[in-house]
């Protein structure tokens, strides 16, 4: 189980994103709350329908940056441009980015058509792209998907609390488009077609969030979007490669972690953020989590899933929740101050974080 120890808020002071539906944060988080979708046939992965004829799988690329990059030049890429813009909304000074750690979400190492050299060679590159002198030193590596950010959290807070570094950089990248990925969920019937309506369309993206103390951020002057606390993990043992539908139970254990540690308990959350994709799992599970642990909540909050306009977005999703989670409530179209994001990874970890308004 995870440590269940409170940890101390930090300031939300920067959101960056790439996605399918945008080139950076505020242009993403403007596109999805108008439901902007650019869902397009994928050409290169083509199928055979009912009828024996060839037919594209549907998905999300981001079209006019990724094409031609494969593997770690495309990740790369992504995770770079999503940072730049982070360092541009964050208005970090380049004295402040030798002060900064990123903490970065990748899917598991052992997903067919990820490139394992990732783990040891993105904060190299990132940091060379993004001219950040020595970041790979200040590089911490999640392979653990979906909810891998929740797990990234909450090492970044320890570190900023411990005056370990001043900044953190904290977020995932992912591209479930690449063709030997496309390939291994077409195998395991995971993937949305005209003969699979229980499946998810796959998409692709970058997302990032800068936390920092916030005194350190009142002081030089930042713009606080949003409070971030409570970041917490747990594992479901019936994970979605397996035959039996989810009790939601591990879902359950992250989210009561993160609400357990709150002072009033999160009752008053309007929003909740998550990865749900279309796939029956993740509802199942979601619906059965929500019976366990959010009976206490107002009644009224409501439920937003990215991935309607911009796909699965694997290890980059529940960053892309945070940033969402942020900027609506900087810009006050949450329609309220608390906001919960929650994540599911394929292979068991579970995690949750809670964002309040900054007044």
């Amino acid at each position: 189980m995870a440590n269940t120890d409170p940890v101390s808020p930090v300031a939300i002071t920067g959101i960056g994103m790439l996605t399918s539906v945008g080139h950076t944060a505020y242009q993403t988080c403007a596109s999805i709350r108008a439901g902007i979708s650019r869902i397009t046939d994928i050409d290169y992965f083509l199928i055979e329908n009912d009828w024996f004829e060839e037919v594209p799988i549907t998905g999300c690329p981001i079209i006019g940056i990724t094409d031609g990059h494969l593997g770690l030049g495309r990740w790369t890429k992504m995770a770079a441009m999503a940072i730049q813009d982070l360092i541009i909304s964050a208005k970090l000074l380049e004295g402040d980015l030798t002060q900064t750690g990123l903490f970065l979400g990748l899917p598991s190492l052992q997903r067919k058509g990820v490139d394992t050299r990732m783990a040891n060679m993105l904060g190299l590159r990132i940091g060379q792209w993004n001219r950040i002198e020595r970041l790979e030193d200040r590089t911490h590596i999640y392979t653990e998907g979906h909810a891998a950010t929740a797990k990234a959290f909450m090492s970044a807070i320890q570190e900023i609390n411990g005056n370990k570094i001043k900044y953190a950089i904290v977020g995932g990248v992912d591209s479930l488009v690449e063709l030997d990925t496309l390939a291994f969920f077409y195998e395991k019937n995971r993937l949305k077609t005209e003969d699979n309506t229980d499946g998810f369309i796959p998409g692709e993206a970058a997302a990032f969030v800068m936390i920092e103390n916030k005194g350190q951020a009142q002081q030089r002057g930042a713009d606080i979007m949003a409070m971030l606390e409570a970041p917490h993990t747990g594992t479901e043992p019936v994970t979605i490669w397996s035959e039996d539908p989810s009790t939601g139970s591990g879902l359950s254990e992250g989210v009561r972690g993160t609400l357990e540690q709150l002072s009033d308990k999160g009752v008053q959350t309007g929003l909740i953020i998550c990865d749900l994709n279309g796939e029956t799992y993740r509802a199942k599970e979601f619906g059965n989590t929500a019976a366990r642990v959010l009976s206490d909540l107002q009644p009224e909050w409501k439920l937003w899933h990215p991935a309607e306009c911009i796909g699965d977005t694997g290890a980059a999703s529940f960053a892309i929740s945070a940033c969402l989670g942020a900027r609506s409530l900087q810009r006050g179209y949450a329609k309220t101050e608390n906001v919960l994001v929650c994540g599911s990874s394929h292979d068991g970890l579970r995690g949750a974080a809670y964002l309040r308004r900054f007044h």
